[in-house]
């Protein structure tokens, strides 16, 4: 029998095997397997209640944050496409993006609702805005509320559709370097693949505990959500790189692996609060 490589069989297995292991950390945020699986199924009946449907591109406009992680797989079990945009762009870019790749929902969070605003009349495609915040929504706000509608929405997990391999389940857009910025679209196979040179290559272990330094919206960063739930690891997410906290939360949460560009390592190696943490748990550093 052959049986598909799906990108949600990650969670299913850490679910199955580790319900009531530190799943996600973020901020005052802490979810166990369990509850983050809850909320990735309130994410999918959410969405079909939103008339959201197989195929559809469902765009994400935030920081590293337990919202997006409940994106990767909210989004892409019910046979939607996951679509992450990049948090530096200008507006005028966001008004090309999302209108190239025929977004149907945005997700917005409120601290980058200021780039949106301005075009938001020319988003022809996006029938949905959902503005995410700890907070309720600003008054005035035209759209949806994330928190208020994962509330309102059933945590049982909504029946699967039938699914290739084949099929695409997320899309990134290039930079745009020399030209417009492209789409790339990842199956669940190429996600399924990926995952295993991850596992493979960097030895995880369900006693990993990985801090995102990197932006999930980067080539660098997309691939541990996968590989890391898969063998039941604990994500740390860190919306703003800033070095203190980063050897805050090493310190605090036992963090193991993180990955980051030489900038980044600089900027730790450089910062006068270098040796006032204890950062022996970290392992590897990529």
């Amino acid at each position: 029998m052959i049986v598909p490589t799906l990108a949600p069989q990650f969670l299913e297995r850490a679910l199955k095997l580790y319900p009531h292991k530190m799943a996600v950390v973020c901020e005052g945020n802490r979810s166990t397997y369990q509850e983050y699986g809850q909320r990735v199924n309130r994410l999918s009946s959410m969405l079909l209640a939103l008339g959201v449907q197989q195929g559809d591109r469902v765009a994400f406009l935030g920081p590293n944050c337990h919202r997006l992680l409940e994106a990767y797989y909210g989004i892409v079990q019910i046979g939607a496409i996951l679509f992450p945009l990049n948090i530096r762009l200008l507006p005028s870019d966001f008004a090309y993006i999302l209108e190239d790749a025929g977004a149907s929902i945005l997700f917005v969070d409120l601290d980058l609702l200021h780039l949106i605003e301005p075009i938001r009349d020319q988003l022809a495609s996006v029938k949905t805005f959902v503005l995410m915040s700890d907070d309720p929504a600003p008054c005035g706000w035209d759209g949806e509320d994330y928190e208020a509608l994962m509330a309102s929405s059933s945590a049982d997990r909504p029946p699967q559709p039938q699914m290739d391999e084949n099929d695409v389940c997320e899309l990134f857009y290039t930079s745009g370097t020399s030209g417009r910025p492209k789409g790339v679209m990842l199956t669940h196979r190429n996600i399924f693949f990926n995952a295993v040179d991850f596992v493979i290559g960097l030895g995880l272990s369900d006693h990993d505990v990985q801090l995102h330094t990197i932006p999930l919206f980067h080539a660098n960063g997309w691939g541990t959500p996968h590989a890391l739930t898969w063998m039941g690891g604990t994500h740390v997410m860190i919306k703003k790189f800033d070095p203190e906290t980063v050897f805050r939360l090493i310190e605090e949460e036992g963090v193991t692996l993180a990955a980051m560009v030489p900038t980044m390592v600089n900027m730790l190696l450089n910062s006068p609060e270098l040796s006032n943490y204890d950062l022996s748990s970290l392992e590897r550093l990529v």
